[in-house]
Parts: C-alpha cells; structure tokens; sequence
C-alpha cells in the first residue's frame, strides 16, 4: 500500500492486544514525524488505552514488563520501536480471553510498518508465533504465522479475526494491526 501527503508517505504498525477491539497492534510509523506504535489497546467490553506507546521523535522505543487486565488480557514483554521511517510492535505469550470456552494464545505477535523513500512505497507486515484459538473440548484454531493482508478467521459464536488487518488513512498513514478482534 502506497500513501502519500505532500511526498511524504505515512506508515502506522500496530501491535495491540484488545479483547473486543484491536489485539496486536505495532502502532503508527510515518516518514513524516511524529511516528509511533502502540503495543496494546482495546476498545468495546474492555477499554484499555494505549500500552507502552513509543514515538519518534520522542519516546522511543518503550517497553512494558507484562500486562494483565482483569485476567481477561495477560502478556509477558511487549516492546514498541519508531523511527523516522517505520514502527514495530512485539507482544510476547499474549493470552486473551474471547469467550468462557476460546482463548486467542501465542508465543508472539508482532506488526510493523516501513516507508521506502527510496520507491514511496509504504509497507506493512505481521508475524504470528505460535498463535492459534484455544477452545475448551475442541480442535485448536491455528493462525498463520504470516498472514496476507485482512486475512479473516471466524470463531463460530464467538468472534471474528483479522489477522494483518491493513487501513490506510486519508493523509496516506498505513495502520496495520497483527489481529484485530470483532
């Protein structure tokens, strides 16, 4: 995906971890400061603002030891890193809890952005370890560990996943978003 404001193009990661919203997030990354990522945000049932949120210029990177909401949301280190052309977001052991029968795991989740200025291409990625839907008497889910863009994966009666969910804003900014959960 290519963006461009005023021949700058805009790059936004996210790795988040929502339950209900957004869940490994590598926030946004820009060629155009400020840049930044966001390591965990949720929105919906539960909210939860901005985790370990790293900016350049400014607070980059940021790192949080672990993370634990209402035993609903549980991780181990999550690091956010940006600089002037990209960002990058890293949850380590994410457990969230999507209903009293599924758990979404992984041993990581990450998300990235970069702008070439060389080409004005802006680019996204997300990787998944180890990730999949745990569901109580039943077949684990696995998710890929690297997902195309948008790449959906339903949960019967419990939700639906995107994984590398991609969005580009109207000043060219990409948000890519390692799984966002509806």
């Amino acid at each position: 995906m290519i963006g461009k404001v005023n021949r700058l193009a805009k790059v936004a990661a996210s790795a988040s971890l929502v339950a209900g919203a957004i869940l490994a997030t590598a926030g946004p990354a820009a060629a155009a400061s400020p840049n930044s990522a966001d390591g965990a945000a949720a929105t919906g049932l539960i909210t939860l603002d901005p985790v370990a949120p790293a900016t350049y210029p400014g607070t980059s990177p940021n790192t949080v030891a672990t993370l634990n909401v209402a035993n609903l949301i549980t991780t181990g280190i999550i690091t956010d890193t940006a600089d002037a052309t990209s960002a990058d977001s890293t949850i380590a052991n994410p457990a969230v809890t999507l209903s009293t029968l599924a758990t979404l795991r992984a041993r990581t989740i990450e998300s990235s952005c970069a702008f070439d200025a060389n080409t004005g291409a802006v680019t996204g990625t997300t990787t998944l370890a180890n990730a999949r839907v745990a569901i109580l008497n039943a077949a684990n889910i696995a998710l890929d560990a690297s997902p195309a863009p948008n790449t959906t994966v339903t949960v019967p009666g419990v939700a639906t996943l995107t994984l590398n969910r991609q969005t580009t804003a109207a000043d060219g900014t990409l948000t890519v978003d390692a799984i966002y959960v509806d």
